[in-house]
């Protein structure tokens, strides 16, 4: 229990760190941003099922986002 409690209060401090970071990136860059985005989905011996996509001010090359993804598989099935 006391473990749980610890992960959760650590998950919340990274979290408000990281809010005031990017808060503080984002107002440093010029407007209007010049973006470049790239994302990754796999892992050199893995098979992907989530991946990051970020983007960075290409004025600065300061990261203003990324997020976590889901890799969602549609397997569409065509009449021959």
């Amino acid at each position: 229990m006391h473990e749980l409690i610890f992960i959760n209060v650590k998950s919340q401090v990274v979290r408000e760190v990281y809010n005031r970071h990017m808060a503080e990136v984002l107002s440093s860059v010029e407007q209007p941003l010049q973006l470049n985005g790239d994302g990754r989905f796999d892992s050199p011996g893995h098979s992907a099922l989530y991946g990051i996509y970020s983007f960075m001010d290409a004025k600065t090359s300061k990261i203003v986002a990324s997020t976590l993804l889901k890799v969602c598989i549609q397997i569409l099935h065509g009449d021959s």
